[in-house]
């Protein structure tokens, strides 16, 4: 009695033979991106299933993203690339959005604070960026419809530092 075993796979799982060619298009794939010379995909992964490459993880702006596509595609045995990877670029500053979840306190206590800034001759527009900034950190927010609500105020950042330091305050 003789009994044969096959290497083939059903229409779930890949052959042995496809396992090895998508292993061996990952590697390639993987050193195309590496090798760039413009950029170094390091925080790219890649998983190749049935000659389709999905590539995952960071780069640092969208037009790196298409790039790395780009790379991709032009490897041979490539059938189709999924970019699923994202951007990790941040604007630089909070977005300014609408202040209308703060409470009054909040609103004149940014005020109060942005004039202060004013008075040591920072621009009106950083002066209020810092002001918000201070006024976030301290309260956790807007105090409206929940965000921060119950927590206690830290007035840590509202303390005068730089040059005198801890000598603002007597102890």
């Amino acid at each position: 009695m003789t009994a044969l075993t096959g290497c083939a796979g059903n229409k779930n799982e890949r052959s042995t033979g496809q396992y090895i060619d998508d292993k061996s298009l990952t590697v390639r794939v993987h050193d195309a991106l590496h090798d760039n010379a413009d950029y170094k995909f390091n925080n790219v992964d890649v998983n190749v299933y049935s000659g389709t490459v999905q590539l995952s993880g960071f780069v640092n702006t969208s037009d790196q993203k298409s790039k790395a596509a780009d790379i991709a595609k032009g490897v041979q045995g490539v059938k189709e690339v999924a970019n699923t990877s994202r951007s990790r670029k941040r604007n630089r500053f909070m977005p300014r959005g609408s202040k209308s979840s703060y409470s009054g306190k909040q609103k004149r206590q940014a005020a109060h604070i942005e004039k202060g800034y004013e008075s040591r001759g920072v621009s009106g527009g950083e002066a209020k960026r810092r002001a918000w900034a201070t006024v976030n950190k301290m309260s956790g927010g807007g105090k409206r419809s929940g965000s921060g609500r119950g927590k206690k105020t830290n007035k840590a950042p509202a303390r005068k530092g730089g040059k005198i330091g801890g000598r603002a305050h007597k102890k």
